[in-house]
């Protein structure tokens, strides 16, 4: 399944930052973050884990992030 966040990073080091919290995860299968995006995206495929608990993944990094339909 995707998930889709808005968040709130700003630079390539706050990618950076996420991407240690993201990448330790063996459910996470793939992700990616769309800088250039007025809401600053971030999108998570994974088929184990719920959106709940990935948001908290991003929060824990230090980041707000918003569930989008």
């Amino acid at each position: 399944m995707k998930f889709l966040f808005k968040t709130n990073l700003k630079c390539s080091g706050c990618v950076d930052k996420l991407s240690t919290h993201l990448n330790k995860n063996k459910d996470i299968t793939l992700w990616n973050a769309d800088l250039d995006s007025d809401d600053k995206l971030v999108t998570i495929e994974s088929e184990k884990m719920e959106p709940e608990k990935l948001k908290k993944i991003i929060e824990d990094a230090g980041f707000k992030a918003s569930l989008l339909g």
